[in-house]
């Protein structure tokens, strides 16, 4: 039968291994530092062995020493696992990095070694640490970049100017920090790739923390803009769309600077604040989609040098004649909307030349409920889905090319009764109040039919849960009485 520091020592070091193969075969398993404690089981199987050999106890002392060193040094590694990684974990704080952890480990297990050495052996430690100093001193000698780069991340790590998680730039390279070692410091760019960079060239050439003093920043976007625009009303556009953005900080100003005049544009630059580094690209590429859809919105015309000059009159033309090709479908979708059917043929024709053609891009909203507004939209491209406060994840209906919104504002002024966003790009032809307040005070019996058209409408609403049950009882002539007092029409005229 075997004696039992070799069954014991067996045994612990088929559990440790089995481990090892465990977290090998499953990467999310914690990766504790067991590494010293299956040397230490190691050396004492052996010395169970050589024991029941009868090799001599002074053979055998040397090994012990070993033992005893290993099991120490196995002990301080896990206590050091706890204390620099698995309680910043527990209380979601940054781990340490592996420079302090190593040099810190290193301390110790010098000190510890020493120490067992003293106790356990005769050996003159007065004459071994001279010696170790000699060696140290010609080693110095023989790799002064590596001593260089291991004071250097020490020196980093004293100062602190970045943190793992900062995003840095130094010289060329630009990432994430991930690590700090003895060597080298490591970035994660966005492009996933890895980059080792020499702490003394940390160290030693100007870096930039993009993480520092705080997470937020100054990000910058640089749009050349037609002259014939004023630059209030480029300000006030870019505004609303920067402040739309969700990364964008609410709580901090959105600059818009004209920045000089070219040959073609004026130049604008357009300033807001983030605190996602890592995301800046995006952010600003979502900004720049949406501020094209949003001047295509507003005519802000972001010119071509020369070409455009010469051009412009051929693109109208092919406007114009975009729009006669048109003029019959936009007629069906005029003629689908009951609060327009009041109209004449004649109207509705001088109404299509009129219309406004917006586009959105998808996830943009188009109304949000609860806004002013006193326009009408018909979805001529595209889909939308119809969304209300109480329920905003989950859409009450869904648009398709000819459905219609915002008739209530239009006729009444009221804000809008729901949110509508786009599910993709979409082209909605827009009525507002000023081109169809020119139609309808030619006709005074438009308000009684528009009136019963809205008392209809929105009973057809509340059956199907859009809005609120306040709104559902309300009168024909309540409804004529609000279209009136909109448009500013005197029922005695």
């Amino acid at each position: 039968m075997l004696p039992s520091p070799v069954i014991l020592s067996i045994l612990a070091i088929g559990i440790i291994g089995t481990y090892f193969a465990l977290r090998f075969r499953f990467s999310k398993m914690p990766k504790l530092p067991l590494g010293l404690f299956l040397a230490y089981f190691l050396v004492q199987l052996l010395l169970a062995i050589f024991q029941q050999t009868g090799i001599a106890a002074a053979s055998l002392h040397w090994l012990e020493v070993l033992g005893y060193l290993l099991f120490v040094w196995a002990c301080i590694r896990l206590g050091v696992y706890i204390c620099f990684d698995v309680v910043p974990f527990f209380r979601r704080q940054k781990p340490f990095p592996a420079i302090t952890k190593d040099f810190f480990l290193f301390l110790i297990y010098l000190v510890t070694a020493f120490l067992v050495m003293h106790w356990k052996t005769d050996i003159n430690l007065v004459s071994l640490v001279t010696t170790s100093a000699a060696l140290t001193l010609v080693a110095g000698f023989a790799a002064q970049s590596i001593l260089s780069n291991l004071f250097s991340g020490l020196l980093l790590q004293i100062e602190k100017p970045f943190e793992i998680g900062d995003w840095i730039q130094c010289g060329n390279n630009q990432g994430r920090v991930e690590e700090i070692n003895w060597k080298s410091t490591q970035l994660l760019t966005r492009e996933h790739l890895l980059i080792h960079i020499p702490n003394a060239e940390v160290f030693s050439h100007t870096f930039i923390n993009y993480s520092k003093p705080d997470r937020s920043l100054i990000a910058t976007i640089d749009i050349g803009i037609d002259y014939a625009v004023p630059p209030n009303r480029v300000r006030k556009v870019v505004q609303e769309v920067v402040r739309a953005h969700p990364l964008v900080l609410a709580d901090q100003p959105i600059e818009v600077w004209i920045t000089g005049y070219g040959d073609f544009a004026v130049q604008y630059q357009i300033r807001f604040w983030h605190s996602r580094f890592s995301l800046s690209p995006q952010i600003q590429s979502d900004i720049l989609v949406d501020l094209w859809y949003a001047f295509k919105r507003n005519e802000i015309t972001i010119p071509f040098p020369i070409r455009d000059v010469r051009l412009a009159h051929i693109e109208r033309k092919q406007e114009q004649q975009r729009l006669e090709n048109e003029r019959e479908t936009l007629l069906h979708r005029l003629d689908a909307v009951p609060i327009l059917a009041p109209l004449s043929l004649d109207d509705r024709t001088r109404l299509v030349q009129h219309l406004r053609f917006d586009r959105y891009a998808e996830g943009e909203y188009i109304v949000r409920q609860h806004e002013p507004g006193t326009s009408l939209h018909i979805l001529h491209q595209g889909r939308c889905e119809v969304c209300v406060d109480t329920q905003p994840d989950h859409p009450v209906a869904y648009l398709e090319p000819g459905d219609y919104f915002g008739e209530i504002s239009l006729l009444t002024g009221e804000p809008r009764t729901a949110s509508v966003k786009a599910l993709s790009d979409v082209v909605v032809l827009t009525i507002d109040k000023e081109m169809f307040s020119q139609l309808i005070r030619k006709n005074e019996d438009i308000f009684e039919l528009m009136g019963k058209e809205l008392a209809k409408r929105q009973s057809e609403l509340e059956r199907e849960k859009r809005f609120s049950a306040d709104e559902s009882h309300v009168s024909t002539s309540t409804w004529v009485s609000r279209i009136r007092s909109f448009f500013r029409m005197d029922p005695q005229k």
